[in-house]
């Protein structure tokens, strides 16, 4: 017996059949196109496709053609994708989403252009190269938020294999930053509003906290040691914050 009932309101199909794709491939946002604008979904695949799609309500209860605003096929597999005001980091409009796109050895910021034509199937949707940024290593995981209390701006924080961060900041600053303590496992970074603080787990299992304002004045040669540390005894599959009323 189960305690919960899933209904199935929308499907859609994407061209990755080989289901080349993982917890960093999807993402939820909305890119202020227009007035009451609802919410948009993006997938990615490590194969390099990347769809669009805008859900609405169907009389079938299915997915209609109109749902699905772009499809594209990049030149580089997609490691991850994230949304966010990234209008310091690029040319963009300041009052509109963009997407951060994750690749292997770089780093690329697109912005969303609608065109509206005369009928429905008249309008026309592309994604416009804004910023392209070349790591220096080989990255593995991509986190975004208001790093340091920004609230009109939003960074970017890419994680290496190494377990060694890059961030992204404001008028295209960026730096290098390396945590100590032991190797981190290949597992995302992530960003905690509430604490202002990267969370990780090493290879021991532990979770762990580096502030941002520790992170943003070290040093580039020495390595920046976590604020606390929390024994979970287990290798998790993701990490997520959540906010939760008391």
């Amino acid at each position: 017996m189960s305690l919960f009932r899933v209904c199935s309101w929308w499907s859609a199909q994407c061209p990755d059949t080989l289901q080349s794709y993982h917890a960093q491939n999807i993402t939820v946002c909305r890119f202020g196109l227009q007035e009451n604008e609802k919410d948009y979904i993006v997938v990615t695949s490590t194969l390099g496709y990347l769809s669009i799609f805008y859900p609405a309500k169907s009389t079938t209860g299915g997915r209609t053609s109109s749902d699905l605003v772009l499809e594209l096929k990049l030149s580089s597999p997609i490691l991850g994708v994230a949304a966010g005001n990234f209008g310091s980091l690029t040319k963009g409009n300041a009052n509109q989403s963009q997407l951060a796109v994750l690749h292997p050895l770089g780093l690329s910021i697109y912005s969303l252009l609608h065109t509206n034509g005369m009928s429905e199937h008249g309008s026309q949707s592309v994604l416009q190269l804004t910023a392209k940024n070349v790591l220096p290593k080989w990255s593995f995981s991509i986190c975004t938020g208001h790093f340091g209390g920004v609230k009109e701006k939003e960074f970017i924080c890419v994680t290496h294999l190494d377990g060694s961060l890059t961030f992204f900041e404001q008028d295209g600053i960026h730096y290098n930053c390396i945590l100590s303590g032991e190797t981190s496992m290949p597992l995302p970074v992530i960003y905690d509003s509430s604490s202002d603080a990267f969370l990780r787990v090493n290879s021991y299992w532990e979770l762990e906290s580096f502030k941002y304002q520790d992170v943003s004045e070290s040093e580039p040669s020495s390595a920046v040691n976590p604020s606390w540390t929390l024994c979970i005894g287990e290798l998790p599959i993701q990490i997520q914050t959540v906010r939760v009323n008391r």
